[in-house]
């Protein structure tokens, strides 16, 4: 059989149909990229982290030329508790773990934790390789694996963000239409209400785009969406068409919303973007690499990035730690 390349991912569920999640997907596109770019001709064989690996899943990644662990919050303190991971039924199998050698592609912490136990970083060291440069996405998820005594890390930040270096992420002026998002996950309703009113404030027409399952129904029990929904229209739940909508509208529309890897997605597309934080993964990242944050406490803020008309902020990305994690596989090729 000719070298192969693992791509273990949460972009994928059960019966290998999508994430509910479609900023897994997001995820997913830009590494899987990333993995064919660098292994060009080599097949990639992706696997889905939501379900328990079989007994053929396991040979192939065991006989398999790399395997890779791509993006998402994968990581957590206490794997007993909480792991989005399901590497194996039997907790046994975490502390002798039968795959090794597992590399990962701008990997980040689930939620801010404590330090990781005793038994979450036995797994991560052993199952993890020690041979070549583990990439996260920010500095927290950084410091929570060097709390594991894994000293083989850098920050690449998320693959997603990889052709983003220098974009200038000043809003477009004088347009009166807006993408937005909220998430049914860690809802606020009062800030979720406040951030459509500031929106139908200061534009005409607002797109929804539902990146979780549950996020239109979420909308749709708010109030201010009974009040502002003539202005509102709910964009299909469909990657490929939300990139058409916004290749044919990047002149004339602005992003703002509570999903991270939406207003990234909309970034690549050259439609300019402020993702409002509401978890370790909008904060760290923007610290890291200068991404348009403000958190949901600052619902406000929107006001002054809305009425601002140059704010001269460019994403600036860790590109040495980049080429340094991709320039290691050359003697793999």
């Amino acid at each position: 059989m000719k070298p192969y390349i693992i791509h273990l991912t949460p972009a994928i569920a059960k019966n290998n149909n999508f994430s509910n999640n479609l900023g897994d997907v997001i995820i997913y596109e830009s590494a899987n990229e990333i993995l064919s770019d660098l292994f060009k001709g080599m097949e990639i064989i992706s696997m889905s982290t939501h379900e328990y690996p079989n007994k053929m899943d396991m040979r192939l990644i065991q006989q398999s030329h790399l395997s890779f662990v791509g993006g998402s919050n994968l990581l957590s303190s206490n794997i007993i508790k909480y792991n989005q991971w399901k590497f194996n039924k039997h907790i046994w199998q975490y502390l002798l773990p039968s795959i090794k050698n597992i590399n990962i592609l701008g990997v980040g912490w689930w939620q801010y934790q404590n330090k990781p136990t005793r038994f979450t970083s036995h797994f991560y060291k052993t199952v993890f390789t020690k041979k070549n440069l583990l990439s996260v996405r920010d500095n927290y998820s950084l410091n929570q694996l060097r709390h594991c005594n894994i000293p083989n890390i850098i920050n690449t930040s998320c693959p997603t963000t990889w052709k983003l270096n220098g974009l200038n992420t000043d809003k477009n002026i004088n347009v009166d239409s807006c993408v937005f998002a909220i998430t049914d996950y860690l809802t606020n309703s009062p800030l979720d209400n406040k951030l459509i009113e500031q929106l139908s404030y200061y534009y005409k027409k607002l797109y929804f785009f539902p990146q979780g399952a549950e996020d239109t129904q979420y909308l749709q029990q708010l109030p201010a969406y009974t009040q502002y929904k003539e202005n509102i229209s709910i964009l299909p739940r469909d990657i490929n068409l939300l990139k058409i909508f916004l290749t044919e509208n990047n002149r004339n529309i602005n992003y703002i919303g509570t999903r991270l890897h939406l207003g990234i997605y909309c970034l690549q597309n050259n439609i300019p973007s402020l993702i409002i934080a509401i978890d370790n993964r909008a904060t760290e990242m923007g610290a890291d690499i200068r991404l348009p944050i403000i958190k949901r406490e600052n619902i406000m803020d929107i006001k002054k990035w809305i009425e601002n008309n140059v704010s001269n902020n460019f994403i600036h990305l860790p590109v040495h730690n980049i080429e340094r994690w991709k320039n290691q596989f050359i003697e793999y090729l």
